[in-house]
């Protein structure tokens, strides 16, 4: 059996799964598991042969759902909500992710990258962490034509902050930090700008500032 992910890539001999949104392979010392998140909020974790192992309560349809390395701790983030874990990689689940840029080759792997004309892979852009509580957050998106982007942070009366800019990193994950360590507690209001590939899109999200 293969896995197989919106995105279009595969990993033989791993059980194929329904109803999930989102799926990853993590690792630790060569034992892997898959996490998978559901619409509804359930955020459950599989051995490769389809075992539960076990279930959480996830924020209802997640934009976000990745696994990272934040303050020296290995976590698995869903919209905002987090948890530790002792599994350390992530090989499989990204976009961009293929025999030539992941971690692990498996054996019989193949991947099919799928074309798109989007800025940025599904429109979105988060910050992570959210709440901000130690002094920093990062604007965290995964750039397909994305060429350049600028961040023009305001508090909710509409007085500027500050501006982020980055040139974008195409078919990889960027990440823009934001120190927060002058900025008063509150929320603010990021508005977005990318560009590329002849197109301009705007987004906004609200980081929370909590000291």
């Amino acid at each position: 059996m293969a896995i197989l992910s919106r995105y279009g890539y595969f990993l033989n001999g791993f059980p194929i799964f329904k109803d999930y949104n989102e799926i990853r392979i993590v690792e630790k010392n060569n034992e892997y598991r898959i996490l998978a998140i559901t619409e509804a909020g359930e955020l459950d974790e599989y051995s490769v042969d389809g075992t539960k192992i076990s279930s959480r309560t996830a924020p209802p349809n997640s934009h976000s759902f990745f696994v990272d390395n934040f303050n020296n701790q290995n976590v698995i983030v869903a919209d905002g909500t987090i948890w530790t874990t002792e599994y350390d990689s992530v090989y499989w689940g990204y976009n961009g992710k293929n025999l030539e840029n992941t971690n692990r080759v498996f054996s019989n792997q193949s991947a099919t990258i799928i074309d798109s004309d989007e800025l940025i892979r599904d429109g979105l852009i988060y910050n992570y962490p959210n709440p901000i509580e130690n002094g920093k957050t990062k604007f965290r998106y995964f750039a397909i034509n994305a060429e350049k982007i600028d961040i023009h942070i305001y508090e909710l009366t509409g007085k500027f902050v500050v501006k982020l800019s980055q040139t974008a990193k195409q078919n990889q994950i960027n990440e823009i930090e934001w120190n927060v360590d002058d900025i008063e507690s509150g929320v603010y209001i990021a508005r977005i700008k990318i560009v590329g590939n002849g197109m301009t899109k705007e987004y906004f999200i609200k980081p929370a500032i909590l000291k």
